[in-house]
């Protein structure tokens, strides 16, 4: 497990760098009791990082002449001479940017985010990895650059001052996330896919050393794409795993999971499942079906999954566990998931009709299609007359920016890069968040940067509704298809038959029933309309919310999604005490 915080103080001869602020960020790095804190510190940089040995080298650099350099998650460079690590790896990129070689990053296929420390240059830079998916925040007060790589330190920083950024809050209610470098406060901003922010006496820049959207669309032969998508992903494993002979997988019912799990087994290894769907779903039953014809020692942690902080139980559970005393991986704290394969390779949430828009050009009408398929909306109904039209369009306008970046040959392939510099890197920098507390660091092999190069040269149309991904199943071993797995609605089918009584958990009354108002909820929101400090007055409409939520609790329709929208509202109007910037 990794964490990063520090400081950066740009003109140290005229504002000094606060000891104060660094012990603050200290102190919130991480609420494990008893942690320990590494740090670096001189007169302008101080430099905080907590490592408890998930990947066994700490990645934390410090040089006789002051540099240093540090980073979460693991780089995982590719072409070099084995035997590597995190630390061999920090070194390579180290030096590489010592001599201004920003790009070396491109050879890292892991996740990460490092910050390196130049003391002769009086130079600060933060570094995100190719995709952006391990989080690296950052924010200017008064001279001073904080960063850290969770959300929640920057937060509770007290020298930091916060704003609701209401565009950014609206997005989160809409999509369930914030678009582009937005965070849900104003002066705090998330580093891009494959970025690097310089922060020095001269001011702050931000450069790319990685366009995603040049990929050369491929022309062999459907079978040549196959062997080689499956080589990547095999290479990504090999990766990930090298001389270890024990690991331990979260296994779901469905492909991603279950492909990660079959390119392991092909390798002869011991291998812990852990599953935390509900009792009956197909989610559990599959995968406990799977485990019993692949042999892994499996567990089940049944609900956990549909619960708040699912990772921290499941690390509990995990550690609590009487097969990893007996029998434990190398590196017990990491867990092998298929995060990622539904998108990387299924492509999910795109379809033709959004791809033919792009090709023509009606990016709105692409954009609305895509909303209206998924229940995208503003939720202007609670919203105040006054800023309601200022937040109508927020959702439409911030993902048209977001394609504009792209100049894809496939104008179609935009949406796919917007989709995982989105939905993908936020929602899975969510882990991050909690990682103090779930001590779990995780291996990813979707996710690598080669493996999405490559599914990026297969022609767009040969991937929808994870077709291509359902062709490539028979790369896996055979054991793949000794059972069932669950798959979305509206894209390739499993070719086994699946058993009746099993719930599916895509099936609409099933959906409504777990997102239906608890008696909780309903009450939280009669709190927030009796509280005139916390309530939102200047945003909301008391008179909407507690309409919505009659009319939720008796019956006559499901406003449930404006509740929990207005409570979005509340909770960042509290943690900024009222202030909020509008667009």
């Amino acid at each position: 497990m990794t964490l990063i915080a520090g400081a950066f103080a740009i003109s140290p001869s005229q504002r000094p760098l606060d000891a104060g602020a660094c012990a603050a960020l200290r102190e919130l790095l991480s609420r494990h009791p008893g942690e320990q804190v590494l740090e670096h510190r001189d007169h302008r940089a101080c430099l905080l990082k907590v490592d408890i040995g998930a990947f066994a080298a700490p990645a934390f650099d410090v040089r006789p002449d002051g540099s240093a350099a540090m980073l979460s998650g693991d780089p995982l460079l590719a072409r070099i001479p084995r035997p590597r690590n995190r630390t061999s790896d920090l070194a390579v990129l180290r030096d590489g940017w010592a001599r201004g070689q920003w790009d070396i990053a491109n050879r890292a296929t892991g996740i990460f985010s490092a910050v390196y420390y130049d003391r002769d240059l009086a130079t600060l830079h933060l570094i995100a990895d190719p995709l952006g998916m391990r989080p690296i925040y950052y924010a200017l007060v008064n001279d001073t650059l904080f960063f850290a790589s969770t959300l929640r330190v920057l937060a509770g920083l007290p020298g930091l001052t916060k704003s609701m950024d209401v565009r950014a809050v609206t997005e989160i209610a809409a999509l369930g996330y914030p678009l582009g470098t937005r965070t849900p406060f104003a002066e705090i901003q998330l580093l891009g896919p494959a970025e690097v922010v310089h922060v020095s006496p001269q001011g702050l820049s931000r450069q790319r050393y990685r366009s995603w959207d040049d990929a050369a669309i491929s022309t062999a032969p459907v079978e040549q794409l196959l062997e080689e998508t499956y080589a990547a992903f095999s290479d990504a494993c090999a990766r990930r795993l090298g001389p270890d002979r024990t690991v331990a997988a979260n296994l779901t019912g469905g492909m991603d999971s279950r492909s990660v799990v079959a390119e392991l087994w092909r390798r002869g290894l011991t291998i812990h499942t852990l599953n935390g769907s509900a009792s009956g779903e197909q989610d559990q039953v599959f995968a406990a079906e799977f485990a019993q014809h692949a042999g892994t020692l499996h567990q089940e942690i049944p609900g956990a999954a549909r619960e708040s902080h699912f990772l921290t139980k499941l690390g509990d559970a995990w550690r609590r566990s009487p097969a990893r005393q007996a029998l434990p991986p190398e590196h017990p704290d990491i867990m092998w998931a298929g995060s990622g394969g539904s998108l990387v390779f299924g492509h999910i949430y795109q379809t033709a009709e959004v791809a033919n828009h792009l090709r023509a050009g009606r990016v709105r009408e692409a954009i609305h299609c895509y909303q209206q398929a998924h229940g995208i909306a503003v939720p202007r109904k609670i919203l105040r007359r006054g800023v309601r039209p200022r937040l109508a369009a927020a959702v439409e306008t911030g993902i048209a920016e977001e394609l504009r970046q792209f100049n894809c040959a496939d104008p179609a392939r935009a949406f796919y890069l917007f989709l995982l510099f989105n939905d993908q890197r936020r929602h899975w920098g969510e882990v991050f968040e909690d990682i103090d507390r779930s001590r779990l660091e995780f291996h990813t092999p979707f996710y690598d940067a080669d493996f999405v190069a490559t599914v990026m040269r297969c022609p767009l149309d040969l991937c929808l509704g994870h077709d291509f991904y359902t062709r490539w199943l028979a790369c896996l071993p055979a054991i793949y298809m000794s059972v069932p797995w669950q798959t979305y609605p509206g894209h390739a089918l499993c070719p086994l038959p699946v058993r009746q009584g099993l719930q599916y958990q895509w099936d609409p009354a099933y959906v409504r029933q777990r997102g239906a108002l608890r008696e909780t909820d309903l009450r939280e929101v009669s709190e927030l309309l009796r509280d005139a400090e916390e309530f939102p007055a200047p945003l909301l409409s008391r008179s909407a919310i507690r309409m919505a939520s009659w009319v939720s609790w008796s019956g006559l329709r499901d406003y449930g999604y404006l509740i929990r929208s207005a409570r979005i509202y509340q909770s960042y109007w509290k943690a900024c005490a009222g202030a909020y910037v509008l667009p």
